[in-house]
């Protein structure tokens, strides 16, 4: 090779490296990074680890306690009396939500000192991956004294599995800038058929079988009238099929035998004066902050009405 090019090999060689240096210090300053992390369980499918916290972009601070739910208080069921609040993104919330934008803290600050509120959700769950995850935590099912769970069409299918390491990390990546490309950019130009929304299939009666073992587990600590809710909750486009009067949640019929067993109350979203497509997020599953202050004052109200 000569002289020249080799100089000029040299120069673009440094080049690529002063680009890639200034990229990885800029992807880490930026704290998109800072997420939370995840473990993959045989039983569960995967759950976020516990006892963690951060801030995503420096803007959305987020935090887990020592049951990987989603509040800064560890487990402690003594003080006063519990709500457990069970399901998956909906509740949880998420990287684009501040922590006091979700909907947990919302039914907190709505309650005040009434009822401490525990939010046992991990985006992409389907209720077999919460019905094991209750399973796995009978303590935290033996101390509720109300429970509200949310539940989604297709939920009775299947367990959602780890989607991998650019939906659900297991931990921070070495190269920043790689993830972000991989994570963020790349699904723009290749069907990766990656998605953090839970697994949906017919309903299976061994799912629905065990849910229902869940349910009599939570309803026997409680004595109240209605000791749970819960909670239909539908993408926009099974909203837009409710509003045709077409029945949109397939497992209806078992759902509500179980509800009327055990002294339920099912609170159907579709069938809510104000919930609207105005509510969602532009990937119409999840709710915009505005949603999450619908469900967060609903879910308040209804655990209110059912104290008196």
């Amino acid at each position: 090779m000569a002289r020249g090019q080799l100089m000029t090999a040299r120069r673009v060689a440094i080049g690529v490296a002063v680009v890639a240096c200034a990229a990885e210090i800029a992807v880490r300053l930026s704290g998109v990074l800072d997420f939370p992390t995840y473990l993959v369980d045989d039983d569960i499918g995967y759950i976020i680890k516990p006892s963690q916290s951060g801030s995503f972009l420096h803007r959305n601070p987020w935090v887990f306690n020592d049951r990987s739910m989603g509040r800064a208080e560890n487990w402690n069921p003594q003080r006063r009396p519990d709500l457990l609040l069970i399901g998956n993104s909906i509740i949880m919330g998420g990287n684009p939500y501040r922590q006091q934008d979700k909907v947990g803290p919302i039914v907190q600050r709505e309650l005040g000192e009434q009822l401490v509120v525990w939010p046992a959700a991990v985006g992409g769950w389907t209720q077999v991956n919460e019905t094991a995850y209750l399973e796995r935590n009978p303590d935290v099912v033996a101390a509720n004294s109300f429970f509200v769970w949310e539940v989604m069409r297709g939920g009775f299918g299947q367990q959602t599995l780890w989607p991998g390491d650019y939906v659900f990390p297991r931990a921070r990546p070495v190269c920043g800038s790689c993830y972000v490309f991989r994570r963020y950019l790349l699904p723009r130009l290749l069907a990766l058929h990656e998605s953090e929304l839970p697994a949906e299939g017919p309903g299976q009666t061994q799912n629905i079988e065990r849910f229902e073992k869940a349910i009599g587990a939570l309803c026997r600590p409680s004595h109240q009238a209605i000791p749970g809710v819960l909670l239909l909750y539908p993408r926009q486009a099974e909203l837009a099929l409710a509003r045709q009067g077409l029945e949109w949640f397939p497992d209806r019929q078992p759902l509500e035998r179980i509800a009327s067993q055990y002294g339920l109350r099912v609170v159907d979203l579709t069938q809510q004066p104000g919930w609207d497509d105005s509510k969602y997020r532009g990937d119409g599953t999840h709710p915009s902050v505005e949603g999450n202050a619908f469900l967060g004052h609903l879910i308040a109200t209804v655990v209110k009405s059912s104290m008196q």
